[in-house]
């Protein structure tokens, strides 16, 4: 069997196993499907989130849903891992929690993806960017300035990565990392590298970290992780300060000062015993901009971009230099340029930057 005829046999299986909830498979509007159990279904999307009115035909059923999903990604459903991530045919991320962690029984979240990635001119049309903000943030990846974007669940950080990335220089060489490959970026030279569970006996499983120390050994010049949740953030602040600057990742932190709090936090989960003091310095040195993104109802904005002042911060204290802020009410709200003043936020606290908005 070709891979394009598994695909296609997969996706019919997924399709008849979603029973009615194939509607929302098919719908372009919606975001996510999240299914608590077979008779609790709810869909996010245009209008924000509501319950559905279709079931699953049974826990069986479910059951083989979710069975199917995770050998289309080479996994498997077993007693021991509780809680597993896949893709779909349609490159939908998809998140599995099964009992006993899950109490409704197995939970499936379900993140669907524009079939055509949102472009620069999108982000502009939505109210989400400005041309002024574009116009910065492209001299600032073409100048190979080092990135995070910075936001919670659902807020569209993975979407503004992909447009970051897509401002990159064409004949440069770029190595995704990713837990699920989701970056779709259309440059003629990307490497995607995808983080795999080990099978039943520990064997073939590989980790971010993993995947990011033979990145380095791959002559990459700009490296993107899809999300710094562990100690792989200082090997990724490591190569930004050494050699491979204009990298790119995202992080889950509600404001530009928390996410280089959250950094440090993760730095500090590394299996490398490195002191506090050196972990800011490299921190400081390594991240040039953080893009600040959120949602409130439907609507996902980015907030704040703001640039880390290098400085020594050996007094717990990160220094923020804010360049756009999100102004006004939701739907008037506006990203402008600020005056640029520094403002400072301690260091590994949950004192933050607080943006007006």
């Amino acid at each position: 069997m070709t891979a394009d005829s598994s695909i296609v046999v997969y996706d019919s299986l997924i399709r008849h196993l979603l029973g009615p909830l194939v509607e929302y498979y098919d719908n372009p509007e919606v975001s996510e499907i999240m299914i608590n159990g077979p008779d609790d279904i709810f869909v996010d999307g245009t209008g924000g989130m509501r319950r559905s009115e279709h079931r699953m035909a049974s826990t069986a059923a479910l059951r083989g849903l979710a069975r199917v999903i995770l050998q289309y990604s080479g996994k498997r459903l077993t007693d021991h891992d509780l809680s597993l991530e896949a893709r779909l045919p349609n490159k939908s991320r998809v998140h599995i929690v099964q009992d006993p962690a899950s109490r409704a029984g197995i939970t499936i979240a379900i993140r669907q993806f524009r079939k055509t990635p949102l472009s620069e001119a999108d982000l502009i049309e939505t109210g989400s960017l400005t041309p002024d903000a574009v116009a910065y943030l492209r001299a600032q990846v073409l100048g190979h300035r080092n990135m995070i974007v910075s936001g919670g669940t659902g807020t569209g950080k993975t979407t503004l990565l992909g447009v970051l990335a897509r401002m990159m220089d064409p004949t440069e060489r770029i190595i995704t990392i990713e837990d699920v490959a989701e970056l779709d970026l259309g440059l003629p030279h990307v490497v995607t590298l995808e983080a795999q569970m080990p099978d039943a006996k520990g064997r073939g499983g590989i980790t971010i970290r993993d995947l990011f120390r033979a990145t380095l050994r791959m002559r990459p010049d700009r490296v993107i992780v899809g999300e710094c949740r562990g100690g792989e953030a200082l090997d990724m602040i490591q190569a930004m300060n050494s050699g491979h600057a204009g990298s790119l990742s995202t992080v889950h932190a509600d404001d530009p000062a928390r996410a280089m709090s959250r950094l440090e936090t993760l730095c500090l989960m590394a299996d490398i015993e490195v002191p506090l003091v050196a972990v800011r310095r490299q921190l400081v040195e390594a991240v040039d901009l953080i893009v600040q993104v959120r949602r409130r109802a439907s609507r996902r904005r980015i907030s704040a971009i703001s640039e880390v002042v290098k400085e020594s911060n050996d007094g717990g204290a990160y220094r923020l230099r804010p360049i756009f802020l999100l102004h006004g009410e939701d739907d008037d709200a506006t990203l402008a340029r600020v005056d640029g003043r520094d403002r400072t936020a301690p260091a590994g606290s949950s004192d933050s930057i607080r943006q007006p908005v």
